[in-house]
């Protein structure tokens, strides 16, 4: 149902106490006037758990999360289980799953050059990439991975400080472990680029499932990026 809140600035300090039966609750607060500020960004969601209780406080003049409460951030996982060649020529790294996605502003989609290798983050907040990649090399090259961010996927662009670089040998398997801090106040699109100085590339690979039991063991997928919201943006 719809509840309409009094204007922040006017309750200054006053505490309201949302809770629900189900296992899960979804609370979506929005600005629909644009008379006042929800959490300094407009609006957000947050996922309850079972009878947890939802606290909004008013500071004055915006309203905020207040106390803990036992809450579901936005969270998902994505995956690529196909060997993938990185060569000369920058490309942004694929996936071709969706491992979990508790769809509160996580979105895996399509990008400019037809592959689906770009995520999508729809609501503000402090998140946290942690990719992590097999990666093979055939000689001593060099692959260099970053991340791209834009308002548009046309318009992505380096982030600063954001790449990371290995240098292998002939027959040399690594796990390379990329983790990555972004501050999001709208939606915001992401890749993860990557580039080798030799022309006959590198790239990543994964292993299927396979053993007997006892020793059977899973998928070795290529790339792992599991994506979380922490916090509020900064």
């Amino acid at each position: 149902g719809l509840i309409t809140l009094p204007n922040a600035i006017h309750v200054p300090g006053v505490i309201y106490r949302f809770a629900s039966t189900n296992q899960y609750a979804l609370f979506t607060v929005t600005n629909a006037t644009g008379a006042q500020s929800v959490r300094a960004a407009g609006n957000f969601s947050e996922k309850v758990i079972g009878v947890g209780v939802l606290e909004l406080i008013s500071d004055g003049g915006v309203w905020w999360l207040a106390g803990k409460h036992h809450t579901v951030l936005a969270n998902a996982q994505f995956s690529l289980s196909t060997n993938f060649t990185i060569g000369t020529t920058a490309v942004p790294l694929p996936f071709n799953a969706t491992d979990f996605n508790n769809s509160q502003g996580i979105a895996l989609i399509g990008s400019t050059n037809g592959s689906t290798c770009t995520i999508a983050i729809t609501n503000a907040g402090e998140y946290e990439f942690n990719p992590s990649l097999i990666e093979t090399y055939d000689g001593a090259n060099t692959i260099t991975f970053w991340f791209k961010s834009g308002s548009t996927i046309s318009n992505m662009t380096n982030i600063a400080a954001s790449g990371t670089f290995c240098k292998g040998a002939n027959a040399v398997v690594r796990v390379i472990t990329v983790p990555f801090l972004v501050n999001v106040t709208t939606t915001t699109f992401f890749e993860i680029w990557a580039v080798c100085d030799d022309a006959a590339g590198n790239g990543v690979a994964f292993q299927a499932a396979g053993g007997v039991a006892p020793n059977d063991y899973p998928l070795s997928p290529s790339i792992i990026c599991p994506v979380k919201r922490i916090s509020d943006p900064r």
